[in-house]
């Protein structure tokens, strides 16, 4: 991958640091080799490593005046803007952010769009800040020890040199119910995760957080639905300006609203047929290959189509699971570095991916579900409290009647609080799934508080508006960004997003929640309205999907994934970690081989992947192919 690594001093400064850094550098790569860099002082070295190849443009760098020190990967959709405002060549980055924070020393990242992540050291007055994207497309690890300040675009940059690191058994807890470890807390005690649109600042010896932007609901557009329709167009259309300068790119095409308005927008302007590239998977219900196949044909796409197998799995998962220096379940990592791999294959070295329409715009069903829940507040309180509850909860459901079983769970879950019926999906208990004395170490307030604090951030929005801020921290730069860039530096290929765009991200924020949601069934109106000229019917009447893997149902009848997992989780390493309660793998893989829905599989796939990610990163092993499971596998 391309990043940045460093330490800087918080008080002795005269420590030679770069032998540390050097170090911290060998584990930016992901095995290719990589145009790298380091400058150092006394107490500080910065190092940045990035591709070199034709075509390509360089977006590391390290750069050094007489005071400035500064280590970025930034790939800026404005550079032209700010390299003419300084009076640099577009491709000379390093000075062009040197001139940028000079010039306005305290808000220069606000004058950035686009992915990145800088630290800047001031050597003269021993301050630094470490700044990262507003949604985090590029992360930035970073932590405080021995009076040293570590940062890295990877975590392992860190522990590779920090091996007293202490992992947080509340993370772990935490990752089971996220499917990942959310920002600003990591795997270990000692680290955290530079969270979007905030900067670490450093100077006398202490260490602060801030915040240079973030997503406000407050100043809602009062123009017509016609108004609104057309500017979402035009700034959506507009987001894309960089990648029409671009030649070797393509798309990721599931069939649905977001892939598709993009190809369909890159189609009207760019110069030959639009390569985009399209999962699918021989299982029902998971293949959408024929929604991709009308937008292909509707824009005259470049199309690229791989069915994946269970074989592809087998083949990828240790080189996946290695990939993710925290333990990390999102299964849609695999066809997500299959289309990156055959974007690179076909001489891609961008792909456009359409993460981030949902979360803004309100396209996911989970919305209406909520809006449906709402709707039983509109019932006056006198008849809810004194005539339904007390008639359903107290005497109805206690009949065999599946209707009123049905509605008095309805009432139970509406009566919760927002954040909390959100999140009530999860149907085993913790005191079922883990361990006693693992529950007795955890600190349940500080993972649950993560999802709180988001939804709450927005103290005067509508219900729909805070949910939607919530996604976008959790599901799209905790989860969704971690999938798709990180597969994609994988394969070898940059991502951009167009839709988290700062103008896209801060209009559709301010567009009335009552043009996003129609009722419960009418989710992303307006943006489908926007697009309602560029986008096939079928594909603005399809229900929601994306490149899902039946990973649950390969479990069940694919003999080599259930036999690879049945070993991973099944070995003495595994069932003595501690983590889960006796007899519990043995009920949930039972219960996984009889049902027919993807649950009790994805519990097992999250088992999975946090074994794999404790015998690549925790336990110290060169790689997981050392391991007797990944010697099976090369002769399967």
């Amino acid at each position: 991958m391309e990043g940045i690594c460093g330490i800087i001093a918080l008080q002795n400064r005269e420590i030679d640091l770069k032998p540390r850094v050097q170090k911290m550098a060998e584990f930016l790569t992901d095995g290719e080799i990589l145009d790298a860099s380091c400058i150092s002082g006394k107490g500080w070295a910065l190092s940045a490593g990035g591709w070199q190849r034709e075509g390509l443009k360089p977006v590391a760098f390290t750069m050094e005046d007489e005071h400035l020190k500064i280590a970025g990967v930034a790939d800026l959709a404005n550079i032209d803007e700010l390299a003419r405002q300084f009076g640099h060549a577009s491709g000379d980055l390093g000075r062009i952010v040197v001139s940028l924070v000079k010039a306005n020393p305290k808000h220069w990242a606000q004058q950035l769009r686009g992915s990145f992540a800088i630290t800047v050291f001031d050597a003269k007055t021993g301050q630094f800040n470490a700044v990262i994207d507003r949604v985090g497309i590029r992360p930035l690890y970073w932590c405080v020890k021995n009076e040293l300040f570590y940062f890295g675009s990877r975590l392992r940059t860190i522990s590779s040199i920090c091996p007293q690191l202490e992992i947080d058994y509340s993370m772990l807890y935490g990752y089971i119910h996220y499917s990942m470890i959310p920002s600003p807390l990591t795997i270990f005690k000692e680290v955290q995760k530079l969270e979007p649109g905030c900067l670490v600042k450093g100077q006398g010896g202490s260490v602060s957080k801030s915040r240079y932007w973030d997503m406000l609901a407050d100043q809602k557009i009062l123009e017509s639905e016609q108004h609104i329709a057309q500017n979402l167009y035009e700034v959506v259309s507009d987001s894309l300006a960089s990648a029409l300068k671009r030649q070797n790119q393509a798309c990721f095409l599931s069939g649905g609203t977001d892939s598709s308005a993009i190809c369909g927008l890159m189609s009207k302007s760019y110069s030959k047929p639009v390569q985009a590239i399209s999962i699918g998977f021989p299982e029902n219900g998971y293949d959408e290959m024929h929604y991709a196949r009308i937008a292909a044909k509707a824009f005259n796409l470049d199309h690229h189509e791989y069915y994946m197998q269970p074989d592809d799995i087998l083949a990828d998962i240790s080189k996946i699971s290695a990939a993710y220096d925290e333990p990390f379940d999102n299964s849609s990592v695999f066809p997500a570095y299959y289309c990156a791999k055959i974007a690179r294959a076909n001489g891609a070295n961008y792909m456009l991916a359409g993460d981030g329409g949902d979360e803004i715009f309100a396209g996911n069903e989970r919305y209406g579900a909520q809006q449906i829940f709402r709707n039983y507040f509109k019932i006056p309180s006198l008849l809810r409290k004194q005539g339904l509850e007390p008639i359903l909860l107290d005497r109805l459901e206690k009949l065999p009647v599946p209707l009123f079983r049905k509605a008095a769970s309805y009432i139970r879950r509406a009566n919760l609080s927002e954040v909390e019926r959100i999140f009530s999906y999860r149907y085993v208990a913790d005191e079922d799934m883990f361990a006693p004395e693992f529950l007795e170490m955890i600190d349940r307030f500080r993972v649950f508080n993560v999802r709180e604090s988001h939804f709450n951030r927005l103290e005067n929005a509508e219900n729909l508006d805070r949910h939607l801020y919530m996604d976008m921290k959790l599901t799209i730069t905790d989860n969704d960004l971690r999938k798709v860039t990180r597969m994609c530096e994988l394969a070898g290929v940059r991502v951009e997003y167009p839709y988290l765009d700062q103008n896209v991200i801060e209009l559709g924020f301010r567009i009335p929640t009552a043009l996003k949601l129609k009722g419960s069934k009418g989710l992303r109106y307006i943006f489908k309205r926007a697009f309602s000229d560029l986008l096939p019917d079928e594909i603005l009447k399809k229900e929601k999907h994306g490149f899902g893997l039946p990973i649950s149902q390969w479990f069940r009848k694919e003999p080599k994934i259930k036999e690879f997992a049945g070993d991973v989780l099944f070995d003495p390493r595994h069932l003595t970690r501690g983590y889960y309660k006796s007899g519990f793998l043995d009920k949930i893989w039972r219960l996984q081989l009889q049902d027919q829905t993807p649950y009790y599989g994805t519990i097992i796939y999250q088992m999975l992947m946090l074994e794999l990610w404790h015998r690549e990163h925790h336990d110290r092993q060169d790689a997981l192919q050392t391991s007797p499971v990944f010697d099976k596998l090369a002769v399967m």
